[in-house]
């Protein structure tokens, strides 16, 4: 397998390397095979098939440089496309005779938990109208289309209702409550896609009248064979598609069922010409031959007459000017042709494109003008002179249109300038209203002080907004600042103040938390006892001589002795 990729690669590379540098001018008659995936949009939800077909064109346009083309192509496709739907079938009656009990009352789902499908087999042969984008393909290897026509439909439909011992479905086991995605999951497990069952009704054609339209694009893969991706839209008129009726009450009319057919496919393209082929068959001429003569006598006297062969016309170039301006570039090309009769021995081309007679000039006896538009980059002119005998072709290559870029200081309405490149054919008009050539000056930025983080920067001022929205302040940064645990109190101090706490006993951070309770405490000396809070872990020492937990009663209880 990987020998068949790489020597498929190689083949690739070799049309395409020898299609680089030939202008070729392809023939009007191709064929092309192609494949891909069906799908259909009927009564009954689709699912993905399998199609291919063959293709037979003649392209009715055979001028390189026409924008637009018109072709006519013979299609044959043969498809497949499927359906499986997870809803109950309930617009009874049932359209097919082979599981509505007419043709065997054993196999009757009139009136039973039904789930439709169908495998449909469809042979299309079609005519189609292609409208393509011509010369963008011919150019440069890339083109669109788009095509209608119309063609006849023929097809057979089959559906799976039995199973392998050829007994009805039991779709009661089918769980109603899940989704439709579901439920058709569930229908994929209980089914063995035999598609045993040919679809039977009395009304249902196996020939239908079929519009199709679509679209696609083609790549250039080498002069003779391209890759085209492209998508088609059949319209067979009938509503039997998919074996199914569509509700009476809801008439479709004209689109009924319809399949699609998204496909990829080579074309091979027949009677591909090289420009220098080309231009051979246009000025191929074979110079007759010299009459010979004889001389004739008459009693008076004798003469000798000769035929006179015309001179072979001769092309001098005698000036090739380019200009450049604000679009392009003008070519003035003076030439003196020679042994010609008038204008009409004379044809002119730009980059193999026949240039029109009222676009340059000849005035008796030998003098050539032309004035011409160019394009950037390079054009190559012929002027070829024909007369009764020969025929001249004089090449003019490489009149290469290359507009100057240059860089100026362009000013804005609002005051402002900018450095712009603009072509130097445009500068006039630049410098008319101020501009100068040469960049404009880069002045140095404003600077401003921030504290960024806690850390003092310097920074463009045109910057602050970004650094103002996540919190900097302008200026230095303020001193930072620190928690002490002071005499058991958290407090902030300066950071350049710490040492001085340090030596008397203070930690850096915050204190600990401490858990204070309220006792009532009798004092050493008097009678009167004190509401005091002490952290928790001081009790012990206040319980032992007589302090108790609480706040202390509001009048001393007194006792008389």
């Amino acid at each position: 397998m990987k020998k068949i990729y790489l020597i498929t690669f190689l083949l690739l590379a070799t049309f395409l390397s020898k299609a680089q540098g030939v202008n070729y001018h392809y023939g009007q008659f191709r064929m092309g095979i192609n494949a891909g995936t069906t799908f259909q949009s009927a009564d009954i939800r689709t699912e993905l098939g399998l199609g291919w077909g063959l293709l037979a064109e003649y392209d009715f346009m055979k001028s390189k440089y026409s924008a637009l083309g018109f072709s006519l192509r013979g299609r044959y496709l043969r498809a497949n496309t499927y359906g499986n739907h997870g809803k109950y079938f309930t617009d009874y009656p049932l359209s097919n005779d082979a599981i509505n009990g007419t043709i065997n009352d054993s196999i009757n789902y009139t009136g039973q938990k039904l789930f439709l499908n169908n495998k449909t087999r469809a042979w299309e042969y079609s005519i189609e109208a292609q409208f393509h984008t011509h010369s963008l393909y011919q150019n440069y290897g890339v083109g669109f289309h788009l095509f209608i026509g119309a063609g006849l439909t023929n097809f057979e439909i089959y559906t799976n209702q039995l199973d392998e011992n050829e007994n009805m479905y039991d779709y009661s086991q089918i769980d109603y409550s899940k989704s439709e995605l579901a439920r058709v999951k569930d229908l994929r497990k209980l089914r063995d896609y035999s598609y045993e069952t040919k679809v039977e009704n009395n009304n249902m054609p196996s020939v239908v009248f079929t519009p199709t339209i679509g679209a696609g694009m083609q790549f250039r893969l080498s002069p003779y064979w391209s890759l085209m991706l492209e998508h088609k839209i059949s319209l067979p008129q009938t509503d039997l598609f998919d074996g199914q009726t569509y509700k009476v009450e809801q008439d479709p009319s004209f689109i009924q069922d319809v399949y699609h057919y998204s496909s990829f496919g080579l074309i091979f393209y027949f009677g591909t010409k090289t420009d220098d082929e080309i231009l051979q068959e246009e000025t191929n001429y074979t110079p007759p031959t010299p009459p010979v003569t004889t001389p004739t006598q008459n009693n008076n006297a004798t003469t000798t007459s000769y035929t006179q062969v015309a001179p072979k016309p001769e092309i001098i170039i005698i000036k090739q000017e380019v200009t450049p301006v604000s679009q392009g570039c003008i070519a003035i090309i003076e030439a003196q042709i020679k042994n010609i009769q008038s204008k009409n021995d004379i044809k002119f081309y730009q980059n193999n494109q026949l240039i029109a007679p009222d676009k340059y000039t000849f005035t008796s006896p030998d003098k050539f003008f032309a004035q011409i538009n160019l394009s950037e980059g390079n054009n190559i002119f012929k002027i070829v002179a024909v007369n009764s005998q020969n025929s001249v072709v004089e090449k003019l290559i490489n009149l290469n249109c290359s507009n100057p870029a240059i860089t100026i200081c362009h000013k804005n309405t609002n005051g402002t300038t900018q450095t712009l490149t603009i072509k130097q054919s445009e500068w006039p008009a630049h410098q008319a209203h101020g501009d100068t050539e040469g960049a404009c000056p880069v002045s140095e930025p404003q600077k401003i002080k921030i504290c960024h983080l806690g850390q003092t920067i310097i920074i463009d001022a045109s910057n602050w907004m970004i650094h103002q929205s996540h919190g900097d302040i302008k200026g230095d940064c303020p001193e930072k600042t620190i928690e002490v645990c002071h005499q058991g109190k958290t407090i902030v101090i300066k950071e350049s103040e710490l040492a001085a706490h340090i030596a008397h006993g203070d930690k850096q951070g915050k204190c600990p938390d401490v858990n204070m309770i309220t006792i009532c405490h009798i004092p050493p000396t008097g009678n009167k006892r004190i509401t005091m809070q002490i952290p928790e872990s001081e009790w012990y020492l206040h319980q032992a001589h007589g302090d108790s937990k609480g706040s202390c009663p509001a009048v001393e209880p007194t006792m008389q002795i």
